[in-house]
């Protein structure tokens, strides 16, 4: 016959012991736990395991019923996977660029331009073509692309030869531009051609001539909003 303290004792060991057997596999094992299925795993797995929710979403997770906060939409993946590119959005510390083309010559301009994506402080990708457009004389076009860097192609400008300006805003000092010339040019595949004039440093209403063609740095914002402004006339 068992008295009722002998039976409180009993119960205690039975509850005890597969408390008692755990400790003995973590301290046999090193860390390891028995698990409801039979597997021994690390005790770091089981903990990782349950934030997965692959324990059937007992302890919750992404998987599971219970997902403990996880209701609300995540946004630093947004951040992480957002498309890197250069552009402006609106007024900052750097202004954009904008180029205007004026016909002041007898013959239509056909003309393509080209922007660059910037890369780093003062660094670019390669030109990307950015459609085109036909300028009858004495008729201007604004390329106004909300980018730092621009370009614009016009093709038998000087006899067969083709001509590309390029200009940019920097980090340091004055706004830079330049002018190229050559046959059969094309800026998408690096074929630049030569020097026709300087790249160099412009201020405020600085301009720079060779033969017809003029490059000129205008006053900045003068033709609406934040932007570096230059205009390319070909006479």
């Amino acid at each position: 016959m068992t008295t009722s303290s002998e039976n409180k004792v009993q119960e205690w060991n039975n509850e005890e012991q597969p408390l008692n057997r755990r400790r003995l596999l973590t301290g046999t094992f090193g860390g390891l736990v028995l698990t409801a299925g039979g597997l021994l795993l690390p005790d770091w797995l089981l903990e990782v395991e349950a934030r997965e929710g692959a324990l059937g979403g007992s302890k919750g997770g992404r998987r599971g019923k219970d997902h403990k906060g996880r209701n609300k939409k995540r946004k630093h993946g947004d951040k992480k996977d957002k498309k890197k590119d250069d552009a402006p959005r609106g007024a900052g510390l750097f202004r954009a660029t904008s180029l205007t083309v004026v016909n002041k010559g007898v013959n239509p301009l056909d003309c393509s331009f080209f922007y660059r994506i910037k890369t780093g402080l003062d660094d670019y990708a390669g030109p990307t073509a950015n459609g085109t457009r036909t300028i009858q004389p004495n008729e201007s076009y604004r390329y106004n692309p909300d980018r730092y860097r621009v370009g614009v192609l016009i093709k038998q400008v000087l006899g067969p030869a083709d001509i590309y300006a390029d200009v940019r805003n920097v980090s340091f000092f004055f706004p830079r531009g330049g002018v190229t010339q050559g046959a059969s040019l094309d800026p998408a595949a690096s074929k630049f051609g030569d020097a026709f004039i300087a790249e160099q440093n412009f201020s405020e209403g600085e301009a720079q001539q060779n033969q017809n063609v003029v490059l000129q740095r205008v006053k900045d914002d003068s033709k609406g909003g934040s932007r570096i402004e230059w205009e390319l006339i070909v006479r």
